[in-house]
């Protein structure tokens, strides 16, 4: 009698599981159905498509999509999971990657920038202070990379996701930035460009799916960026 309530018991504890593995398979969305379902409206989306998009280190959701949506639109994305730490690689690779003259867009999760910041001790007249600085692949990046060819004069660093104001801090460690905050908490998505605005701007939303939001707010920050290079230039009336 006890076997028998065993069981017919393990018998609805197994038909329970199969249930919900059947109804997770059956209605949870992947991720490549809820980008469909988004039906992103690129109408009023200009992001200019010559742009060069550079994804450096680890990812997230929401970063992904915004790169996938990138590249429906026709914008050549590049994904570098890890900087080489070899000088000349580092250079190489990406002298292939960024043409002479285009605009380039790093793209980071703010998780992953957030592990490349940490502090060194350096000896000054006064004795040792303490300061914060990059790990060594990234600050290579910005001086053997960015600086040698005045990338920075024509780039956007954008933070999607995590603790995204550490990007703010990691180009203040290198010299492209003046403050080392300009927030007291991690927004959405934070987005710096050295010339010609020398700025940073956040962005945040409680959609719950904001990669429209993104696109949006990238589609506006690039149609600022360009008309003020323009006006710069004099290519304007």
């Amino acid at each position: 009698m006890e076997k028998s309530r065993l069981l017919t018991l393990l018998s609805i504890l197994l038909l329970i599981l199969i249930s919900f593995i059947l109804y997770h398979k059956l209605y949870t969305p992947t991720r490549a159905q809820v980008s469909k379902e988004l039906q992103i409206d690129t109408e009023n989306i200009h992001i200019p498509k010559d742009i060069i998009v550079i994804h450096i280190g680890d990812t997230n959701e929401l970063l992904n999509m915004t790169l996938d949506a990138l590249r429906d639109m026709g914008i050549k994305v590049s994904s570098i999971k890890e900087l080489p730490n070899d000088v000349e690689t580092l250079k190489e690779l990406f002298s292939d990657l960024i043409p002479e003259g285009r605009h380039v867009v790093i793209m980071v999760d703010g998780d992953w920038i957030a592990r490349q910041l940490m502090n060194e001790t350096i000896v000054t007249f006064n004795g040792t202070e303490t300061r914060l600085t990059v790990a060594p692949p990234l600050r290579n990046f910005f001086t053997k990379v960015i600086y040698p060819r005045n990338i920075e004069l024509n780039a956007t660093f954008v933070a999607i996701g995590g603790k995204t104001r550490a990007l703010i801090k990691a180009l203040y460690a290198v010299g492209l930035y003046s403050h080392k905050e300009i927030c007291e908490y991690d927004p959405l998505m934070i987005c710096y460009s050295f010339a010609p605005s020398y700025g940073a701007t956040i962005a945040d939303s409680n959609r719950p799916m904001p990669v429209d939001f993104i696109l949006e707010v990238l589609s506006d920050w690039f149609e600022l960026e360009f008309k003020e290079r323009e006006i710069i230039r004099g290519d304007s009336p």
